[in-house]
């Protein structure tokens, strides 16, 4: 037991560390911020990043004082696992991402896809359910939870989008709001095991900092990953009552199902491990624990059916389970990202979507927190108390291992690649090795936290900045966004004002043929995009799932019609530019066919046959 004056030294120690640590932390932020100045003196935001960089770092400083925020000075630690999500934000993407009619920054990867979902969504009439449209992928159509277009705003924000500008994006926000709730979700899970604030902020940076959030920056819906962090605060804070557990709970559920089916499969799962240790401790029997787990449940397919994501038989289409898995070294496996640490070979490229690396600030506490774990002290962990959960993330990482145990390059063994009715529909298992990260990175927080001692602060210290600089190439990279530097390839747009004419008193835009009925006629977005933005639909596009028996019903029908001369007046027709000849000798209409911007546009003025 630490004497009282030894204690009060060692709370001078850890202030002073913590002091340092956040001038340290401003300074290397800023540094960043005037370089991308350098490299782009007129991007948009600059002021606001450096504003709120400054203000966030004295907010921190301040919080440093025990006294600060007088009555609410025991949530210290919440405010700045905030303000260090804040500080992620500012440095790794900016300001500018967050305007709302900023889009052009989501011109690339499931950027552009998720975008395009909500920009047809929203002007499309509402149907039942309510997240489902046709004017995407028409005239077959779609829900929003398979553009994987954050069903948690693009529902509420359909009810006025008439009082949204042309082209709104909600993304930039969204990826805001993650980061600030990471870190606050990562103070309160830290809260649940020491009282020592700067411990609490520290383990709370490693969070923010964890790989698994950063790499997924380019997949927006797929960093809420603080909801992870949320389930496993439910399951060892101490609930003040079971009816407020539940609450919390359902709430969470609801959030999960309304943002990603991934992570909503996730939350259930350490809901499950929740339920069961209340009813093996015997806080809740059989009944209650299945009722209330139910109930989650219950709230979970309610926010599914809403989200549209019920409306296609759960499958893994065309790619079955086992083709992107993770690997068993896939916690030291830094793909390349690492500032220190290689890369590791892998048993096939699908396994990026088991990338599960821990960082070096972790991996460091790892080697620290071993032999901490074996000391004889008071077993403050109580690892009787966490069987529950310790059994589900084990079940969780078989599933992410999937039917294929990879070690390395090496296959260990191999059940073959597999379609399994409803799990198979999570093709993508690698995934489910998050809460796996999750759950290691705060067991070897906790150990040097609660059994380092006195150097329990500088070395979670340490590795905060060791998780900081090693993955710093990813940081810049995602962080030049903001200056007009795109890392993969922008989509193309249509920029003659030809377009513009042709679609006018037009309501679709038809490719001949789609991307589901042969070679598409043209890339989906640009089109997309188009038709958005004058409120037509197109019979293209892009998304996880898509109801293959009517589609291709749909294909026949089209292949049919355009043989058979149909052709609409109020249809801008895209065509394939092999089948430019086949469509005009097959029209029964007199056809405009112009090549504009290397695309091939054909209308008519009349209806063939006539309507």
């Amino acid at each position: 037991m630490i004497e009282p004056d030894n204690a009060q030294e060692s709370y001078r120690t850890d202030v002073w560390i913590y002091t340092i640590s956040t001038v340290a932390l401003a300074a290397y932020i800023l540094r960043r911020l005037l370089w991308l100045q350098l490299q782009q003196p007129t991007y948009t935001g600059a002021s606001a990043d450096v504003a709120s960089l400054v203000l966030a770092s004295a907010a921190l400083l301040l919080l440093g004082n025990p006294r600060a925020l007088g009555p609410w000075r025991g949530l210290r630690s919440i405010f700045a696992g905030a303000l260090l999500g804040l500080i992620f934000f500012v440095a790794t993407l900016g300001w500018a991402l967050a305007d709302p009619i900023n889009v052009a920054w989501l011109f690339q990867g499931d950027w552009a896809a998720h975008f395009i979902g909500w920009h047809l969504y929203r002007n499309a009439p509402w149907a039942s359910p309510p997240g489902a449209f046709d004017t995407f992928w028409y005239p077959v159509g779609t829900a929003i939870a398979y553009t994987d277009s954050l069903p948690l705003l693009a529902l509420p924000l359909k009810l006025v989008s008439g009082l949204l500008p042309l082209r709104f994006q909600y993304i930039g926000f969204w990826l805001l709001v993650n980061c600030i709730l990471q870190g606050v979700f990562g103070a309160l899970l830290m809260r649940c095991f020491t009282r020592g604030f700067v411990l609490q902020v520290f383990g709370a940076g490693l969070f923010v900092l964890a790989p698994v959030f950063i790499s997924r920056i380019g997949h927006d819906t797929l960093t809420t990953q603080w909801l992870l962090l949320a389930g496993l605060w439910m399951y060892f804070r101490i609930s003040t009552t079971r009816r407020h557990a539940l609450a919390l709970w359902l709430a969470f559920a609801a959030i999960a199902a309304l943002v990603h089916p991934y992570l909503s499969a996730m939350l259930l799962a350490l809901a499950f491990a929740y339920y069961l240790r209340e009813r093996v401790s015997l806080a809740l029997s059989t009944r209650q624990a299945f009722s209330h787990l139910a109930a989650v449940g219950g709230v979970t397919l309610l926010c599914w059916w809403l989200s549209g994501a019920l409306t296609l038989h759960p499958s893994g289409g065309d790619i079955p389970l086992g083709d992107y898995n993770a690997n068993l070294l896939t916690w030291f496996d830094s793909r390349s990202l690492s500032r220190w640490l290689p890369a590791l070979p892998y048993a096939g490229e699908g396994q990026y979507e088991g990338f599960g690396y821990l960082g070096a600030g972790a991996l460091c506490l790892t080697v620290i927190a071993l032999p901490l774990a074996l000391c004889r002290k008071q077993n403050t962990l109580a690892y009787g108390y966490w069987w529950p959960l310790v059994a589900v993330i084990v079940a969780l990482s078989l599933f992410a291992f999937s039917t294929r145990l990879t070690l390395g390059s090496h296959i260990l063994f191999d059940l073959g690649a597999k379609q399994i009715p409803l799990i198979g529909a999570f093709r993508g298992s690698g995934r489910f090795i998050w809460t796996s990260c999750y759950a290691l990175t705060l067991i070897v927080t906790v150990l040097v936290a609660q059994r380092a001692g006195r150097l329990a602060a500088p070395l979670l210290a340490l590795a905060f900045f060791a998780q900081l600089f090693d993955l710093t190439a990813l940081h810049v990279a995602d962080a030049r966004m903001r200056t007009g530097f795109f890392m993969g390839g922008m989509q193309a747009q249509l920029r003659d004002p030809y377009w513009d004419e042709a679609t006018r008193g037009r309501r679709h835009i038809t490719f001949a043929p789609p991307p589901a009925c042969g070679k598409e006629a043209a890339p989906y977005f640009p089109f997309s995009l188009l038709a958005g933005d004058h409120k037509m639909t197109i019979n293209s596009g892009y998304m996880a799932r898509f109801d293959e028996t009517r589609t291709s019903a749909y294909c026949d029908d089209l292949k049919r019609e355009l043989d058979e001369g149909t052709r609409f007046a109020d249809t801008l027709y895209i065509v394939h530019a092999e089948q430019v000849e086949h469509f005009r000798q097959t029209s029964a209409a007199a056809m405009d066919c112009r090549n504009v911007e290397g695309y091939t546009s054909c209308v008519t003025l009349r209806d063939f046959p006539p309507r």
